[in-house]
């Protein structure tokens, strides 16, 4: 099965093609199925060993902000993957709550702040994820491919609401809205946990969410209340002109 991606403005809309027959088997040929090895080099190394590995090219983030932010995560999941029972860090994973679930569910990260809680160590939701994704770039851990493509929730979090160029449709309004109440309780959230870091860049989705939401409504309110000129349509044009005989010809 192949699939070509295609970009229109900020959406993701993917064409598949599927392969059956001949073409399927020389396919499958080709790439044999791999079969998933219980342990492997990167995985059974030490914490330091993980980090080491991370502060290095080509893993080591450009902006000195960002590389930060993924040690801090990439340690903090570390220490409580030690926690779990496992000789290596794909073992531990694997007993952890986060193995068998979507990226993006609550359970999981649900019993990793309660861990946290205790510990002092209570961090935002997305350096949780930076972490995770940072020891899966390590090859430390090997989530299954549903914790990854499973979820319904977009990888870059409310980056589409801040994009300029993004148009919603009228259809589209019930989701905006949804995402509008979430950033509203993610907000109260971050208040209340002290999160002070995290509110800025939340209002600042609130705040571009709350201006296409207003556009979207002016633009429904002018389409209800469009006056009709008069001025006759093509269609009815070409039906007056259908219906108009053609004068004789020259005897």
């Amino acid at each position: 099965m192949t699939n070509t991606a295609t970009h229109v403005g900020s959406s993701f809309v993917p064409r598949v093609t599927s392969m059956v027959g001949a073409e399927e088997l020389k396919l499958m040929s080709r790439f044999p199925h791999r079969e998933r090895p219980s342990t492997w080099e990167a995985t059974a190394v030490t914490r330091e060993e993980v980090l080491e590995r991370l502060a290095r090219p080509p893993l080591r983030a450009v902006e000195p902000s960002a590389q930060a932010n993924r040690m801090f995560g990439a340690r903090l999941v570390l220490d409580w993957l030690m926690t779990l029972p496992g000789e290596t860090w794909q073992q531990r994973w694997q007993r952890s709550p986060a193995h068998g679930q979507h990226i993006a569910s609550q359970g999981w990260r649900n019993a990793f702040v309660a861990w946290a809680r205790p510990e002092g160590r209570v961090s935002r939701r997305e350096t949780l994820l930076v972490g995770v994704l940072a020891l899966l770039c390590a090859d430390a851990v090997r989530p299954d491919p549903e914790f990854l493509i499973g979820s319904t929730d977009c990888a870059h979090e409310h980056a589409c609401v801040r994009c300029p160029v993004l148009i919603v449709h009228a259809t589209e309004r019930p989701r905006l809205v949804e995402i509008r109440d979430n950033l509203l309780t993610r907000i109260l959230e971050a208040e209340r946990e002290g999160w002070l870091g995290e509110i800025e860049g939340l209002q600042s989705s609130l705040a571009h969410a709350e201006e296409k939401l207003a556009r979207l409504d002016a633009q429904i309110s002018r389409k209800q209340e469009s006056v009709d000129m008069g001025i006759p349509t093509f269609r009815e044009i070409a039906a007056r002109t259908s219906g108009v005989a053609t004068p004789p010809g020259p005897a």
